[in-house]
């Protein structure tokens, strides 16, 4: 089946899955290149310091194919005992999406005071969340923060996104994309790529 041209509803409009930007083996093949950069990064510490434990906290829902993806890549390069996991919930409410009208509907499990912590998205693009879930970790106590995502999207950036380390790919036009846990209006997390949506 061609999912290139299918037409799905987003909010009430119609729309295109256009152009494929990435796919599947050149996905896997820089999450494994930026696995092997984020292992480079924290071996040191975690040979500096025993105790602690590199924790990788994702958001809800677009996160999980990359997150679950860098997870694996990342247990051939560091300890398995030393690396965990976590993932929160958060939604917008009111009107706008700044961080002062976030909230969390699913906290973290586990605390985080005092462990390096790496923030992980999906997709970076006006910085409102990424920026919120820094801010949180640092409130939570974590000894360090850092960032990592798939895509960094800056053309419609508002907020700064501080300590962010790892980026998968960029993309520069304001384009709306899905696949590989990205959504449109819910649809297409699923796809085995990332893609462009287009106007019909």
């Amino acid at each position: 089946m061609d999912i290139i041209g299918e037409i799905l509803e987003v909010d009430g409009m119609k729309k295109r899955i256009g152009g494929v930007l990435w796919n599947e083996a050149e996905i896997r093949a820089r999450v494994k290149e930026l696995a092997q950069e984020i292992a480079n990064d924290y071996r040191p510490l975690l040979e500096q310091y025993p105790d602690k434990n590199l924790v990788l906290v994702g958001i809800l829902n677009g996160v999980v194919p990359f997150l679950a993806d860098l997870l694996k890549e990342l247990s051939k390069h560091l300890p398995v005992d030393r690396l965990r996991y976590d993932t929160l919930a958060i939604s917008s409410y009111g009107r706008g999406t700044s961080p002062t009208e976030l909230r969390v509907e699913k906290d973290l499990k586990n605390p985080i005071e005092d462990f390096d912590v790496l923030v992980v998205e999906d997709i970076i693009d006006t910085g409102y969340t990424y920026s919120y879930l820094n801010q949180l970790c640092e409130y939570k106590g974590a000894k360090s923060r850092r960032g990592a995502t798939l895509i960094n999207k800056g053309a419609r950036r508002k907020y700064d996104v501080v300590n962010l380390s790892f980026v998968g790919f960029e993309i520069k036009e304001d384009d709306f994309v899905i696949g590989w846990g990205l959504d449109a209006d819910e649809q297409g997390r699923q796809l085995p790529f990332i893609a462009v949506i287009e106007d019909v």
